[in-house]
């Protein structure tokens, strides 16, 4: 009646519904600092938890939570998991940090000690998480400096939380500063285990489905010539694309023209040797097919061009670039995790 869309109807009841949650805070924040930082971290869980459950508007929203709930998405559970099992670490690594600085005598005392600390060290933590973007980061494909932010995060909120203990009481400083040392380390290693979790569960999969089929003697045993980030990148394609396959081609080992590579191992593989001992490779492993992922210079491949042809080796290249698209291919989901790429004969083959 008053004129409002949809949207404007909706952001006008979020609205007024913020300035009440932020007056209600504020006042247990005056009444009680520890309590006020509890409720905080509360109503913080319960939005990360719930914007993922329900992404569309009103009435739609409960259909998408019944339906998120009876078969809810891997990304899904590992969203709504996250806030749950952190919050609970944070507490597990605050028992240990009174465990160790405080040393209480009893299991009375230690509960009450602990219960006393949990609004301050673990909201206050809790929020900083939050504040920080830890919760919209898909873990399972994070960089490494998002893993250093992270422990940056957990450091800097353990700094804060010690100050709010000393000007809110009496403490001694070293023993807040023993404390907040104690649990910022134990949050730290415990949260980022959690979430480098998923990437070691994937290699080790990954590890397993590959010797499994590796056991049957695969017919196509695959050398890669250049163990650089192109290499890297083929090895984690070959391994997704291939994954589940009785008989997958075997990846022999890399070669690699850098000499402080050499017998080393990158990405679980062993670098055999240089270019140039090519053709002794290849003899010594049963090599069937060369997929070339570094850049080899044309006298390079002429020679290696004809020495394949001359061996009956399969030789091709791997190349990570953007390529047009022609109207008609077919793009198929190769991997559980949604990632797209073309399944043909070609990409089969790993050329």
């Amino acid at each position: 009646r008053a004129g409002f869309t949809q949207r404007k109807a909706a952001l006008l009841l979020y609205g007024i519904n913020g300035a009440l949650v932020t007056v209600a805070i504020a006042s247990q924040v005056w009444n009680s600092y520890a309590s006020g930082i509890l409720l905080m971290a509360l109503v913080v869980g319960s939005y990360v938890v719930f914007r993922h459950l329900a992404r569309v508007e009103l009435w739609d929203s409960g259909v998408a939570i019944s339906k998120g709930l009876k078969r809810p998405r891997l990304s899904t559970l590992a969203s709504v998991a996250y806030p749950i099992l952190d919050a609970l670490l944070l507490v597990g690594a605050l028992s240990f940090a009174v465990l160790i600085g405080l040393q209480p005598q009893s299991f009375s005392e230690f509960k009450e000690l602990l219960f006393s600390r949990v609004p301050v060290w673990c909201g206050g933590m809790f929020v900083a998480l939050f504040l920080s973007g830890t919760y919209s980061i898909v873990w399972s494909r994070a960089r490494l400096s998002e893993f250093v932010f992270l422990a940056i995060t957990i450091i800097s909120a353990a700094v804060f939380c010690a100050g709010m203990r000393l000007l809110s009481s009496d403490n001694e400083m070293q023993m807040v500063a023993g404390i907040g040392i104690s649990y910022a380390s134990m949050a730290a290693i415990l949260l980022l285990a959690l979430r480098t979790l998923p990437r070691f569960l994937e290699d080790a999969m990954s590890r397993f489905h590959h010797d499994n089929a590796y056991s049957n003697e695969s017919k196509v045993r695959v050398l890669v010539y250049g163990a650089g980030r192109r290499g890297i990148q083929f090895v984690r394609y070959h391994g997704q694309f291939h994954r589940g396959e009785k008989e997958a081609p075997r990846i022999v080992g890399f070669v690699d023209d850098d000499v402080n590579l050499r017998k080393r191992r990158v990405f679980g593989y062993r670098v055999l040797g240089a270019g140039v001992e090519i053709p002794e490779v290849c003899r010594r492993h049963q090599v069937s097919q060369i997929v070339v992922a570094s850049a080899v210079d044309l006298e390079r491949m002429l020679q290696l061009e004809g020495f394949t042809k001359s061996m009956g080796i399969s030789l091709g290249r791997w190349e990570s670039q953007v390529v047009p698209y022609s109207r008609g291919e077919v793009v198929v989901d190769v991997s559980s995790e949604g990632e797209s790429s073309q399944k043909s004969g070609e990409l089969k083959s790993g050329s």
